[in-house]
């Protein structure tokens, strides 16, 4: 078997390459949660919370699963730092208008407003 030698100039330019392909498509954690914190305040809730997990399987989601007219829909918390996470519990009802970031929790006879802060 032969062993290729490739030119010491031909592995420099492939490590710059690989280098600056990885800082260029790098994202900051500020620029995830911004994108997240945009879709978030496009959603609209009006539902009750079936189920309430963090997810192992997936990177640790915070997830909550909210049953709604229109079916059942998944919310993924993790970057959210208001603590409605923690508050939430299984039968609350959860309402969101599209385009705001308050979120009305009410359990029983309480009501609780959260502002998602990313």
């Amino acid at each position: 078997m032969k062993i290729i030698k490739w030119p010491k100039w031909y592995i420099a330019l492939s490590v710059l390459f690989v280098v600056a392909f990885f800082i260029y498509n790098h994202e900051s954690p500020s620029t995830v949660r911004n994108k997240k914190f945009q879709q978030d305040i496009l959603v609209s809730l009006n539902g009750l919370l079936i189920d309430k997990y963090i997810d192992f399987e997936n990177h640790e989601y915070k997830t909550c699963m909210i049953k709604q007219n229109i079916g059942t829909l998944t919310v993924l918390l993790n970057f959210d730092q208001s603590g409605l996470f923690n508050y939430l519990q299984v039968g609350d009802s959860v309402f969101k208008i599209r385009g705001d970031s308050l979120v009305i929790v009410k359990r029983g006879n309480d009501k609780k407003q959260f502002y998602l802060k990313y």
